[in-house]
């Protein structure tokens, strides 16, 4: 599933976003960090599962975990670090790192390079935009590069993440772009990362 039919299942659900937490691949999809997963795993809390209990047919599994659909399974009562991105709580980036190299699974081994790239570039803030502002695709210079996973792709989704907290942050604001009456996107990161520095 992509990111629009990830969305789209969890609005089908109707639950109230201030009672789950999108967990594991799920969340980063949503992130745009992955580009599919396979299922959305969720954290609910004692209300949604009441909610979702009522609606569905839940299925118990081990460890306090249910499966809703056959593409989504919710666990109650778990409370894992989290952060809201755009409409969303998500499962904390940096947890779930951790989690994925502690299973020390080889089909974890590529998903492992593309969280470490991603986590780079987030903490790394004059990188990330040096990134973003690449139009060349002479991607060998940059941290973390590997001719493996592309490149092209992540620095649309670095742009498309940087996009989103743009329109979160000003949202019901005016919003002035520098130079353009008809602004693009990189105009658009650039105006932001200039209110930054100033």
């Amino acid at each position: 599933m992509d990111k629009n039919e990830v969305i789209k299942l969890l609005e089908e659900l109707n639950l109230d976003k201030e009672e789950y937490v999108i967990l594991s691949s799920g969340s980063l999809v949503i992130r745009g960090v992955y580009q599919k997963c396979g299922d959305i795993d969720l954290s609910v809390s004692d209300k949604a599962f009441e909610y979702l209990k009522n609606k569905y047919n839940l299925i118990p599994k081990e460890n306090n975990w249910y499966t809703v659909t056959d593409k989504i399974e919710c666990v109650v009562g778990e409370s894992p670090r989290n952060e809201k991105v755009g409409d969303y709580y998500l499962q904390d980036l940096y947890e779930y790192y951790e989690f994925v190299k502690s299973r020390n699974r080889d089909k974890d081994k590529e998903r492992i390079k593309i969280l470490e790239r991603y986590i780079y570039y987030k903490d790394n803030v004059q990188d990330r935009y040096k990134l973003i502002e690449e139009r060349n695709h002479n991607y060998e210079r940059f941290p973390l590069y590997d001719s493996s996973i592309s490149f092209d792709e992540f620095r649309l989704n670095l742009l498309e993440s940087e996009i989103n907290t743009i329109l979160s942050s000003c949202k019901d604001k005016e919003v002035y772009v520098l130079g353009h009456n008809n602004p693009d996107a990189d105009s658009i990161v650039s105006s932001y990362v200039l209110t930054i520095i100033l």
